[in-house]
């Protein structure tokens, strides 16, 4: 009985199961999820810690991590089933993005989501001016369509409400057709939500598009090709087989149409539609010596068998820049104005490849040219305001102190520069403030002038920039004498010129006393000396407020 008792009594010891060990991290929900940019996914990231049994371990640290945007906890634990979680907020790029869940000595799982984007936050038309008969009809479109963090919205199906602010000149139907009915200037609206861009229409009326100045003449584009001229005329400069002078916008002579426009001292140069190059004036192929046998009172290509994207007309040499980035040069080696290494006075009417290269912007002044290379650093060449022994370059010259550049404008005796953060920098004579640093020193190094610009275009001794809200700002001698500036408009500071629209491109005079710019409007307002009728206005009187020039007769 006894040994019954102690029997029953004492039990053998029992042994626990030993703990489940992870042995691996598996995926349990949340993948190839669908959400919007910069918002958090309505499913849950989930996962799974097994031992080799599949059972679910708990306690086991997950630590979490996107490739963009961000996941909640950072480092979460296993539940008792062996499940962890964490919420994924995508990031701003739209495609596909990843996460991932990760445990030590285990491994790294794995999760998929497509990032659509978010709502339309920008909407650009099709094109921003237009130029209509009575009559005419022009559909308008989307070009572009983003969210607020520029991810590309597709346009097919967008709804998009259209309206017009002179319905009487121009109407646009709900698709988007605009019918031009009377002479006048209309303004489109699209919009869907809180974006909305906005379209010129201007209806039995020129649409200008680009603007140049030469010394006592000036030219512009129109938006169906064609080129205006208007003021002195003594040498062909107006291109339109005369020599009489014009107060007024008066056509080239010729068919061509056209996409660029250049004009210095006294000739111009343009691009056709196809990138060649047609000149007219007195020495358009920059001849040291010329005759009146030089002179063209039409446009006559130049530079035949080179096609180029843009074009400079100088004093003694124009330039071209082909769509590689090859700048090439033609007239006469004074002072090194080719850049090609030369500058022993010979002339060439053929193209000579500009050293260096390639270059993304050009500029051709009277003497001296610029370039943004491929580094986005100035490089300039001839005259001044190259600072060199000799006063020259004939190889182009790295400007120092320049960076970051997507605009050079190249002035008389002076440069400027423009960089990527809108910074509109200065170098070179510095006679009447056209440094624009508040001094008369000369700079060899570029000195900031004005922030916040989107162009900047270097005259004769002044400079000026525009905005980026389309205001102009210009320093240096503003006045509009014939020889010599006015002293009383001289600033050594950037002063705001009252140009009663927008503007979208400008020039100043690097040979001249007068200044041209465009405005969004496609309308063109000029300034400055008028003795010869440069301003286009229709008179000779010089004015230094903008005015616009009149319509062609």
């Amino acid at each position: 009985m006894v040994a019954f008792l102690v029997a029953c009594g004492h039990d053998s010891p029992t042994t626990p199961p030993p703990p489940r060990l992870p042995a691996a991290i598996v995926r349990a929900g949340g993948d190839s999820a669908s959400g919007v940019v910069a918002t958090v996914l309505p499913a849950f990231l989930r996962v799974r810690v097994t031992s080799r049994d599949g059972a679910g371990v708990a306690a086991v640290a997950v630590a979490w991590s996107a490739d963009v945007g961000g996941v909640t906890g950072g480092t979460t634990a296993s539940d008792a089933d062996g499940y962890a979680t964490s919420a994924w907020r995508l990031g701003t790029l739209a495609g596909v993005q990843h996460a991932h869940a990760t445990v030590a000595g285990l491994g790294t799982v794995e999760f998929t989501a497509t990032a659509g984007p978010g709502a339309i936050a920008l909407l650009r038309l099709d094109r921003s001016l237009a130029m209509l008969r009575s009559g005419d009809a022009l559909q308008f479109g989307l070009s572009r369509a983003e969210d607020a963090f520029a991810n590309a919205i597709p346009t097919a199906g967008l709804a998009i409400a259209w309206s017009s602010d002179a319905p009487a000149v121009a109407d646009v139907s709900p698709n988007g057709l605009l019918s031009a009915h009377t002479r006048g200037e209309a303004m489109v609206i699209a919009a869907a939500g809180d974006a909305r861009d906005t379209a010129y229409v201007k209806v039995d009326e020129i649409a200008w598009t680009a603007v140049s100045v030469g010394r006592y003449h000036s030219c512009a584009l129109a938006a169906d090709g064609r080129i205006f001229c208007w003021g002195q005329n003594a040498y062909g400069e107006l291109g339109d087989g005369t020599t009489t002078a014009r107060s007024y916008p008066a056509v080239v002579a010729g068919s061509v149409s056209y996409s660029a426009i250049s004009a210095n001292t006294y000739h111009s140069c343009a691009l056709g539609s196809a990138g060649e190059a047609y000149c007219w004036g007195d020495n358009p192929n920059g001849m040291r010596a010329p005759t009146a046998a030089d002179r063209y009172y039409v446009p006559t290509p130049v530079a035949l068998g080179f096609r180029f994207v843009r074009i400079g007309a100088g004093l003694f040499s124009n330039c071209g820049l082909t769509a590689s980035g090859a700048a090439y040069c033609w007239g006469t080696r004074l002072d090194g104005v080719l850049g090609d290494g030369l500058a022993d006075g010979s002339y060439t009417a053929t193209p000579s490849r500009v050293l260096g290269g390639p270059y993304l912007s050009l500029s051709v002044g009277a003497t001296s040219s610029c370039g943004v290379g491929a580094d986005s650093v100035a490089y300039c060449w001839g005259d001044a305001p190259v600072a060199t022994a000799s006063g020259y370059a004939s190889v182009p010259q790295r400007i120092a102190g320049s960076g970051r550049l997507t605009q050079v404008s190249v002035g008389n005796s002076h440069a400027c520069s423009l960089s990527a953060s809108g910074d509109a920098s200065c170098w070179g004579y510095n006679f009447y403030g056209e440094i624009g640093d508040g001094t008369t020193d000369p700079r060899a190094l570029p000195a900031l002038a004005l922030s916040g610009a989107a162009e900047v275009s270097a005259g004769q001794f002044y400079s000026c920039a525009r905005t980026l809200a389309g205001t102009v700002m210009c320093w240096g001698a503003l006045g509009s004498s014939f020889f010599t500036p006015d002293p009383s408009r001289i600033f050594y500071r950037p002063v705001p010129i009252a140009v009663p629209e927008a503007v979208s491109q400008l020039e100043a005079n690097d040979y001249g006393w007068h200044s041209c710019a465009v405005t969004r409007r496609g309308n063109v307002y000029c300034w400055g000396s008028n003795v010869f009728g440069q301003l286009g206005d229709g008179s000779s009187t010089t004015h230094d407020a903008p005015a616009r020039i009149v319509e062609p007769r």
